[in-house]
């Protein structure tokens, strides 16, 4: 009897390290994603945002023009070092901008969301935060790049 107490309470003792390990390893992965509007005098497409492991499309088949919305995306994911954006404007380019992500946040522990306003071919990514007081509705927003 008390050896397989014993045994019970080293398996009990040894899943809970085993579970502490796993929670100190994993990356921290708050809520955050993409927001996509185009703010140009003509429509753009193939929105395409690379961010990690993640890739996400928007505006398909087109964002339209003066404020087409593109939708947005949220999922429980890691800060990524970079981000990488492509586009195709009315007049049949491709645009590309590599996006330098977690060294330009201001407050990574309250990065809610990823603005991308597009206008032609200039892109403006800005950083949405969480205010600091929990009561409070809305979000701060800064710039994060500007092309």
């Amino acid at each position: 009897m008390r050896n397989s107490v014993s045994r019970i309470l080293w398996s009990a003792g040894f899943l809970l390290v085993m579970v502490g390990c796993k929670t100190v390893s994993t990356p921290y992965k708050p809520l955050h994603g993409f927001n996509v509007t185009n703010r140009g005098a003509t429509p753009i497409n193939n929105v395409v945002i690379r961010y990690g492991p993640v890739t996400q499309s928007f505006c398909k088949p087109i964002c339209g023009a003066k404020n087409g919305g593109g939708g947005g995306w949220f999922a429980y994911m890691a800060i990524e070092d970079e981000m990488t954006v492509t586009w195709n404007t009315s007049d049949g380019l491709s645009h590309m901008e590599a996006i330098a992500v977690r060294e330009k946040l201001l407050a990574p522990d309250r990065l809610n969301s990823l603005m991308f306003f597009f206008v032609e071919e200039k892109l403006t990514v800005l950083q949405g935060l969480s205010f600091v007081q929990p009561s409070a509705v809305g979000l701060e927003t800064f710039p994060l790049f500007n092309n």
